[in-house]
């Protein structure tokens, strides 16, 4: 099996007969994922075996405006999504800043140069574009991380950067859609010399393996995290938030009113059932209990 993580800014006239028709498509080569569709672009990320992925791949690059699009590769054992979406968003990530001008983007800065960079000596800031629960475990030594909760929240992070107007700094995210519009941004507030990292995690992973890399990768689907190195996974900079231990693998409490997010180890997730604490487990045992009475 495989994952697809991919974006493009592209102008699309009619999202909603391209999300009819894309739809379409991914259903009948059995596709699950999550696509988002706006007058600006394309995100999505897709898995299937390796046959599927490569007919999505074919396909998506007939279209003109998507020949060049770029796809973030990686192996996985199952579906990592339940079903097949497409859906249409005023923006494929959402700022609220409508005025952005993707056109100002910072240049991109490749993950070997990115590399070589961090290991000269020279002044850089490196700066997370990503929100805090996914730099929490995982992050690139020495990053500043931000505290965002969601990337509409960066213009209100970037106030607090201004002293680092004049420093020569590169952006990264998960795969380089967010830093898009976060380079494009800093430029705009007046930031001198910014770069964005190329691919973003995924491909640095792919080209330079865990180097100055810290514990997990944050992702949108059912794996919750992965190794950007899986040949030579990292430690976990953070610990379950049960027993303390060093862990970064993340979950959402069983209990649907609750929700949370939360990191646990493997043995803590099994004795509390897929909850946060045992409050809600619990909340859980009394819901089943009622169910089985009526």
């Amino acid at each position: 099996m495989q994952n697809l993580l991919y974006y493009k800014y592209v102008k699309i006239k009619d999202p909603e007969s391209f999300r009819d028709k894309h739809l379409a498509f991914c259903k009948k080569i059995g596709l699950l994922g999550k696509v988002l569709v706006a007058k600006e672009g394309i995100n999505g990320c897709v898995s299937g075996t390796e046959e599927q992925c490569k007919q999505y791949i074919i396909e998506l690059r007939k279209d003109p405006s998507f020949a060049d699009i770029e796809f973030k590769i990686t192996a996985t054992d199952n579906h990592n999504f339940k079903k097949m979406f497409v859906r249409i968003r005023n923006e494929i990530v959402t700022t609220k800043v409508l005025s952005i001008h993707l056109k100002d983007k910072a240049p991109y800065i490749e993950p070997r140069e990115f590399k070589q960079l961090l290991e000269s000596g020279e002044e850089i800031v490196v700066i997370d574009a990503r929100n805090d629960y996914e730099s929490d475990i995982g992050k690139f030594k020495n990053a500043i991380t931000p505290d965002i909760k969601i990337f509409s929240e960066w213009p209100e992070a970037v106030k607090k950067l201004k002293y680092l107007k004049d420093k020569p700094i590169v952006t990264y995210c998960t795969g380089g859609i967010r830093c898009e519009k976060a380079s494009a941004y800093l430029k705009e507030q007046g930031f001198k010399n910014v770069r964005q990292l190329h691919g973003g995690i995924i491909r640095y992973g792919e080209e330079c393996g865990n180097s100055h890399w810290q514990g997990k990768c944050f992702v949108f689907d059912n794996r919750g995290a992965i190794n950007i190195d899986p040949s030579a996974p990292s430690e976990p900079i953070t610990q379950c938030n049960l027993c303390r231990l060093p862990c970064d693998d993340y979950y959402n409490c069983a209990l649907f009113t609750c929700d949370k997010r939360f990191i646990a180890c493997s043995t803590c997730i099994k004795a509390l059932e897929g909850c946060c604490s045992k409050r809600c487990r619990n909340e859980v045992g009394k819901k089943v209990i009622t169910h089985a009475e009526a």
